[in-house]
């Protein structure tokens, strides 16, 4: 398989194709004192179109082979394959799902707890800002990739889950949210998340270029209680 469709970053993808990163944050882990430095676990959701392992050997596929190379070289070895499987009975495309550890930042004190992925959510401030950012070095081999491999899109999803007792006002910039029948585009999404449910936002195509480029990737503006 083309290594070119193998790229695997905080959602890459190609024609034919598809990579996902998949966050989730709970509501009230956010600017929480007690949740500074703990540990989230991302998805890294890879499409794969040469199978997961050779039928008669047992032996990883060439694209499962190199998607894990990719893994090591972005992330070492703080990464964990945990499945690889069909998306259909026809055996046409797989997916192999990748965690890796995300570590969340909920106090104002001019640092960040440490990372060995080098990923962190930031989430300490009123406003209920909330944001990934990479360290220098990941955002760097991140940006080394998709500008040596070209034909590819981005995609990021964010997962909110409101496990307050109240309904959660959420102000999302430069965003996708499925409206129960398609995706549809805002500049700044407004809505509320009700007690118990989650929200999932997929970034536009500036959001991750930004996130290449500097680093950071604004999740939320605003998330607090319905009053």
């Amino acid at each position: 398989m083309n290594l070119k469709c193998l790229l695997v970053l905080p959602i890459l993808m190609l024609v034919g194709c598809k990579a996902e990163l998949v966050t989730q944050l709970n509501a009230s882990d956010i600017n929480n004192p007690d949740s500074n430095g703990k540990v989230l676990s991302a998805n890294m959701y890879v499409t794969l179109m040469d199978g997961c392992f050779h039928p008669e050997t047992g032996v990883e596929s060439d694209g499962l082979a190199e998607a894990n190379g990719l893994m090591f070289n972005l992330f070492k070895q703080n990464h964990e394959l945990v499945s690889c499987q069909a998306n259909d009975d026809l055996g046409l495309e797989y997916t192999a799902n990748y965690k890796v550890d995300v570590v969340l930042d909920t106090i104002q004190d001019k640092k960040s707890p440490e990372s060995k992925t080098g990923m962190v959510i930031i989430a300490n401030n009123e406003q209920g800002y909330i944001s990934l950012q990479l360290d220098d070095n990941l955002r760097k081999r991140l940006k080394a990739r998709t500008e040596e491999l070209n034909m590819l899109e981005l995609e990021s999803v964010f997962v909110l889950n409101n496990d307050l007792a109240e309904d959660l006002e959420v102000h999302i910039p430069s965003s996708y949210v499925h409206d129960g029948k398609s995706l549809k585009a805002h500049q700044l999404f407004t809505g509320w998340i009700p007690a118990g449910k989650g929200g999932e936002f997929w970034a536009s195509d500036v959001a991750l270029d930004a996130l290449r480029d500097s680093g950071v990737q604004i999740y939320s503006f605003v998330a607090k209680p319905k009053e």
